[in-house]
């Protein structure tokens, strides 16, 4: 995933010729320190044909590889099994749920725009 700066409002989905699919998500407008304004956005780059699965795999694991996501869960098992002292804990529990809940997040985004590029 990059964070990605544009003079103009980008396009959610951009599909180039050579098969190249560019998703951009959390696209807001910025001010910069010129006073001008910029559109800022998360980017990924994936080859089309591509489902609205692959989307999600894809943006997911740009954001947390799969070496963090299976920290996160060994150590909220760890922290439901208590093996760790109250303060250590609680905070394996909350950091876990807090990716559940950015995850639904951009599933949900995904979902929103996979159904406006779809007209679903």
């Amino acid at each position: 995933m990059k964070k990605i700066f544009y003079s103009e409002r980008p396009s959610v989905f951009q599909t180039y010729e050579n098969g190249e699919v560019q998703y951009r998500w959390d696209i807001e407008e910025v001010i910069a320190e010129n006073k001008t304004p910029q559109w800022r956005c998360k980017e990924i780059t994936i080859y089309a044909p591509i489902s609205k699965e692959q989307l999600t795999q894809a943006v997911i694991t740009s954001i947390w590889d799969s070496d963090l996501e299976k920290k996160l869960i060994n150590d909220y098992n760890g922290a439901k099994a208590g093996l760790f002292d109250e303060e250590t804990n609680q905070k394996y529990i909350d950091a876990y749920n807090d990716f559940l809940i950015q995850r639904k997040s951009i599933k949900e985004q995904i979902q929103l725009d996979w159904e406006l590029i779809n007209n679903k």
